[in-house]
């Protein structure tokens, strides 16, 4: 009995070797059964791999019979029962030889690894075929390497209540593009019925984020799919009947109408506006806790309650009803120079939601001497220098003449002492037009009292108290115009007294607590 008439005559390996075979030949010889202890080897370079037969073959009746190594991933497909099983990767791909018992050798550069192909013992490919000791013959079939697919999902639309999101794509697939299908998703979460390129979004979308996912089975019969980023928050307007209505908004800016009736307005999240039909002055608004009560003094719009909502939108002004929660978060001092700001570059009261703006930002770690910065470069801007009267261009004499009769109620621009000392401080670079506003404004405060100038001091401190009247206590922002609105009111504050200013303003304290 022997082993050594057997010779090599196919090497197989997929791309990442888990799928190998090795198959040996004989000629009309029988008695070639001997095998326990022989041995074949794989080598590339100084690496070689080792497998010992465990066992004999099962007939000393080798006559034309081949026999079959394989790997256990062979053995897994089913096709044809290894007489041994070999490791994984037993075979290089690369450049490398096989060597059975001392008897039989085959070199190759490479084994051919597209899944199909096999190399035979005289260095030629073909379609691999598999024949074991008891003469069953398989192929292997390659499964194809997928290819994910190219491009993208999109949405184009405005995410809000009654608007229309369109889906387009770009993709394509090496593996052939299918008939491509559409579902779009709340939240992550399938809207059911939603499968066309278009979605209309309803309430039922409010405050959720919007993506669409396309599928389709590629020409492999692979299903594919890719999915859009999610839009923004869906926001929404809601509009109420004549009756009483509760309008419930989502987790985006949405914009609650109750219009006549007593009703119920709840933005949930995001940033919400309650709208009123009439001007300010012909409502009362009063706070409980985190209840608004909105009340028409005509009736006309009824008596609403107001939850979660961020501001309060009428014919002539939207109240703020965040800024006495983002003014806590700040000093009083830091609140009263960014007003001062106000009056120094723009001689005006500020509005309610550019107030929370520059406190937020005095929060975020600028400082007041950056906000200033900011402040005269607006001031001076093509916008705003016309009405203003700073420019860039101006001189410092002129930069200082306009402060004093804009800012500090001095007519006549300011003395020559304080115009030479000030100018000084601009000369040698000691102070800068921004810097400069702040320290006047701090000057001026140390004329409290004085028999002269003291005015000075008490014009710009009701300036502040009208401003925090308006902006801080009652959150005021004015729909049109606001410049020329706050400008009117700080004219009308004098040194003595901000009831003119006030006046202006047309409610009255009773009618509005926030």
């Amino acid at each position: 009995m022997s082993f050594h008439l057997y010779q090599l005559n196919e090497l197989y390996s997929n791309t990442d070797g888990s799928i190998q075979f090795v198959e040996l030949t004989v000629g009309p010889f029988n008695g070639e059964s001997f095998w326990l202890g022989q041995s074949i080897t794989a080598t590339q370079g100084g690496t070689t791999h080792s497998y010992t037969f465990p066992s004999n073959l099962t007939s000393t009746a080798t006559a034309n019979h081949k026999v079959l190594l394989a790997t256990q991933g062979f053995a897994d497909l089913g096709l044809v029962t290894p007489d041994f099983i070999i490791p994984a990767q037993f075979l290089f791909t690369g450049s490398g030889s096989v060597n059975f018992a001392g008897v039989s050798s085959v070199s190759y550069a490479s084994l051919p690894t597209d899944g199909s192909l096999s190399l035979d013992a005289d260095g030629s490919s073909g379609v691999n075929s598999p024949t074991n000791f008891s003469g069953t013959t398989g192929t292997v079939t390659p499964t194809p390497t997928n290819n994910a697919p190219t491009g993208g999902v999109s949405i184009s639309g405005t995410p809000a209540l009654g608007q229309t999101l369109t889906a387009t794509n770009t993709l394509a697939d090496a593996d052939g593009l299918g008939a491509i299908s559409y579902q779009w998703k709340a939240d992550g979460n399938t809207i059911i019925g939603a499968t066309s390129t278009t979605l209309l979004l309803t309430e039922v979308q409010l405050g959720t984020a919007i993506t669409v996912t396309a599928s389709y089975t590629d020409g492999h019969g692979t299903a594919e799919s890719a999915s859009s980023t999610a839009t923004s928050l869906v926001s929404g307007s809601l509009t109420g009947s004549s009756g009483d209505d509760t309008l419930n908004g989502g987790a985006g800016n949405d914009t609650l109408t109750g219009g006549a009736g007593n009703d119920t307005l709840d933005g949930k999240g995001g940033s919400d506006i309650a709208v009123f039909s009439n001007n300010l002055a012909g409502y009362t608004v009063m706070r409980n806790g985190g209840t608004y009560t909105v009340t028409d003094k005509t009736a006309a719009d009824g008596t609403d309650t107001a939850t979660n909502v961020e501001s309060l939108r009428f014919a002539d002004f939207t109240v703020n009803l965040t800024v006495q929660d983002v003014i806590a978060t700040a000093s009083q001092v830091d609140v009263q120079h960014i007003m001062e700001l106000y009056v120094a570059f723009f001689n005006r009261i500020p509005d309610a939601d550019g107030l929370s703006y520059w406190i937020g930002q005095r929060s975020g770690g600028q400082s007041i001497s950056q906000i200033s910065e900011s402040f005269y470069a607006a001031g001076t801007s093509a916008q705003y220098s016309g009405l203003t009267g700073f420019s860039t261009s101006m001189s410092n004499v002129d930069f200082i003449n306009v402060f004093y009769k804009n800012v500090l109620g001095r007519p006549d621009g300011a003395d020559s002492d304080g115009l030479a000392y000030w100018n000084s401080k601009l000369a040698d670079g000691s102070s800068t037009r921004s810097s400069l506003a702040q320290d006047i404004l701090a000057s001026a405060h140390t004329f409290k009292g004085d028999a002269t100038w003291g005015f000075v001091a008490d014009l710009l401190d009701n300036k502040i108290a009208a401003a925090n009247t308006i902006a801080g206590d009652w959150g005021l922002n004015y729909n049109t115009d606001a410049y020329t609105h706050g400008v009117t009111i700080a004219a009308a504050v004098t040194a003595t007294s901000i009831a003119g200013a006030i006046e202006l303003v047309g409610i009255s304290a009773a009618d509005i607590r926030l």
